[in-house]
Formats: C-alpha cells, sequence, structure tokens
C-alpha cells in the first residue's frame, strides 16, 4: 500500500519486495507502508499511513533507532542495526512467532522533500541455521574437550576461573564447582613460570612450547606438569585457555633414568680405576717376578761358580798347609806361605758368602759385633765397587751385637 504523497513516485515493486519497506517524513511519520509490514504487523496501509511511526512503535522511541532516523534526516547518515545489538522491532512470521530482523536506515530524496527509508530484513532462517550449526560445532568441541585425558581451564585476566572440561576430576582432583569462580593460583605453587607468562604475553599471542609448571592436587600434594596456553576473546573480553598435562611420573623415572646412568657411569670409572690399578700391580708383580727370575739365575750360577771354587781353594789350602811342613824352616819362605795361605782363606770366606747368598749353604746364625764384621767387609767392598768409589763405614761405638750369618 502506497501513501498520496505526489511528489513521491513509488512502483508497484515496492509492494512485491520479500523485505519490509518504511518511508518516514521528517515529522516522523510514515507516507508508505508495503504488504511485507502489513504481513508482519498484521496492520493494513490504511492503518498506519499518516500516523507517527513511533506511536505504531511505542517501544522503539527509546531504542538506537530513533536516533539513527534523526541522524538520516540531519546527517544524511545510513545506518545498518543488527537484531543482535539492537532492540527488534515486535514483528512477527506468518504462524506468529518472532522476527529476527536487520533494518537499514537510509535518507531518501525525491524532486521537493527529504524522506527515510527503513529496509528490513528478515534473518530468522538463517540465524536459525547458524544456530544449529552453532550448536553441531559446540558439541563436536564438548566431545572433544571431555574426552581429552588432559585438564583444559580457561581463565579471564584477573585469572578467575571461568570454565573446566571433565578431566579435572582425575588429573587434579577438583570438581567443577570446587574450581569454577576460583583464582587459578590455587592450582600453582607460589614460584611458578605460568603467571608472568600469561601477564606478559600480549592478546591473541601464541605460546609455542609447554611451559613446565609444578602444581597442587586437592590433596595438597604437588606434581609436574606441561601447560599449554591460548589466548581469545570474546564479547570484547579476553580469555586464556589452558591445558594441563600431567608429566609426573614421566619426571619421576627421568629423574631415576638419570640417577641411573649417573650410578653406571660412577661405577664404570670405578671399574676402569680398578682394572687401571690391577694393571698396574700385575706390570710390578711381573717386574718383580722378572728380577726374582733373574736373581734366582744369578744366584744359581754364583752358586755353581763358588762351589767349584771352593773346591779348588780348598785343594790350594790343603796343598799350601802340607807345603809349609814339608819344607825347611826359613822366614822368607814362611813368609810366602802364610800369604798365600792368608789369600786362599779369604778367597774361601768369598766362596762361603757366595754360596750363602746362592742359598747353597745353611744359614749359620750366631752373634756378631757389627764393629768387628763391617771393617773387614770395607776391603771387600772396595773390590766390588771398584777403585772410583770413596767408601768408608761410619757407626757409633755403642752399637749393640746382633744375631746373623756373618757371611751374609
Amino acid at each position: 500500500m502506497l501513501s498520496s504523497t505526489p511528489d513521491l513516485m513509488i512502483g508497484p515493486v515496492f509492494d512485491t519486495v520479500d523485505i519490509g519497506l518504511v518511508l518516514l517524513d521528517r515529522q516522523i511519520c510514515i507516507v508508505a507502508w508495503n504488504g511485507w509490514m502489513a504481513r508482519a504487523t498484521q496492520k493494513p496501509a490504511e492503518e498506519v499511513l499518516g500516523k507517527a511511526f513511533f506511536d505504531i512503535f511505542p517501544a522503539a522511541r527509546r531504542t538506537r533507532l530513533a536516533s539513527v532516523i534523526e541522524d538520516s534526516f540531519k546527517a544524511g547518515s545510513s545506518s545498518i542495526l543488527t537484531h543482535a545489538l539492537n532492540e527488534p522491532l515486535p514483528l512477527r512470521g506468518d504462524g506468529g512467532e518472532p522476527l529476527l530482523h536487520n533494518t537499514v536506515v537510509r535518507p531518501v530524496s525525491s524532486t521537493h522533500v527529504t524522506l527515510c527509508l527503513l529496509q528490513i530484513t528478515d534473518v530468522t532462517v538463517s540465524m536459525a541455521r547458524e544456530r544449529v550449526l552453532r550448536e553441531r560445532q559446540n558439541a563436536r568441541y564438548h566431545a572433544i574437550v571431555d574426552s581429552s585425558p588432559d585438564a583444559i581451564i580457561t581463565i579471564d585476566r584477573e585469572r578467575v576461573i571461568r570454565w573446566v572440561n571433565g578431566a579435572v576430576d582425575h588429573v587434579l582432583g577438583y570438581s567443577h564447582s570446587e574450581l569454577l569462580e576460583q583464582k587459578l593460583d590455587i592450582l600453582l605453587e607460589a614460584d611458578n613460570k605460568l603467571m608472568p607468562t600469561i601477564a606478559s604475553t600480549s592478546r591473541g599471542q601464541r605460546i609455542q612450547r609447554p611451559i613446565p609448571v609444578v602444581g597442587r592436587f586437592k590433596n595438597g600434594k604437588t606434581g609436574y606438569f606441561e601447560v599449554m596456553l591460548g589466548y581469545w576473546a570474546a564479547d570484547q573480553a579476553d580469555f586464556v585457555t589452558t591445558i594441563w598435562r600431567d608429566v609426573t611420573n614421566r619426571m619421576i623415572a627421568d629423574a631415576a633414568l638419570r640417577e641411573a646412568r649417573d650410578a653406571l657411569e660412577k661405577s664404570n670409572a670405578e671399574l676402569e680405576a680398578r682394572v687401571e690399578d690391577r694393571t698396574q700391580e700385575r706390570e710390578i708383580a711381573l717386574r718383580q717376578l722378572h728380577e726374582s727370575q733373574k736373581m734366582e739365575s744369578i744366584g744359581q750360577l754364583t752358586g755353581g761358580v763358588a762351589h767349584d771354587f771352593n773346591n779348588l781353594l780348598s785343594i790350594i789350602l790343603g796343598s799350601l798347609n802340607l807345603l809349609k811342613k814339608a819344607i825347611p824352616k826359613d822366614p822368607r819362605v814362611e813368609r810366602l806361605l802364610d800369604r798365600a795361605i792368608q789369600g786362599a782363606e779369604r778367597g774361601a770366606t768369598l766362596t762361603t758368602r757366595l754360596l750363602a747368598f746362592a742359598r747353597r749353604q745353611e744359614l749359620k746364625v750366631e752373634v756378631v759385633e757389627l764393629q768387628k764384621l763391617l771393617p773387614e767387609m770395607l776391603d771387600f767392598l772396595r773390590h766390588s765397587v771398584g777403585p772410583k768409589v770413596v767408601s768408608h763405614i761410619d757407626f757409633p761405638a755403642d752399637v749393640v751385637a746382633v744375631q746373623v750369618d756373618a757371611n751374609l
């Protein structure tokens, strides 16, 4: 239905389009009202033409629609009012159900007048479709998060817990009601890395790696967790979703593995040290064995030579003694024979010592005065070491007697 405004040329399309169309003059009175509006309000055009728009919709006088219409006339501006952010008009569908609608307000100028056009679009079906899709998406989301083995906790910027999934019960020991509206601090030790990270990270920033956290279970015990963070916004508010994975058993196993590895390394080091010590001991023992075998060989050789030499000296001494008795008394000859006998006796003493060294002769332990024995050995020592080495014996006068084989 159209008004009879002489300067307004409105075609038949105005009444057949599938949206609501309303024309208002500067007095905010209705000058055009199409069939879609008549059906949505149950008010035909004859009933509303010429009447004030806010008399038909009195509740709209206190909404943003009134200021938008005024701005259209004064400033020539256009605006869109969505059903989600603005109070809707009382419109009904064919079945009497409320119509969700968006409203476009724009100025319209003809030859002599300026009008305001309201275009009202029914979005009920599309919003119902979006609601179904959103519910399905939410159902899938809840199915995923509720089946997650990790605890999922959403907090606001004040660290107040706004939402938790079902896993918080078996992961942390808390029920939904015990955590909701609580501070996240209830789950954390005083010294933790999670709160500083939340405070220093800007909105929308993604944390790439899990944060190691020492958390508290409901029973008061502590455990090790890896926490992932996700930032998001809704209705001009910031939220942080935290995903808590309990890694206590893994940390304990890692610590035990490290201890076992350290113990094994220590054991290996000790074993290597013992092997090295045994190797050194074996080398020393082998050297000692070689020395012992060498000395034994020398002793055997010395014993054999000394034994043969002793036999020769026995013959020489015997012959000299017989010769001394057989020849006439001659002082000069006797001195020569005495020196020969003395030399043979010294040789016999030497062979006796060599036999004692070679263990070919039984040891004869007796009381010996070192003051008398040692000077007798000095001459033998000097002949052994040679003339380049100066030898002398120095000992106190009160040296006590000892029991020893004098030949050693």
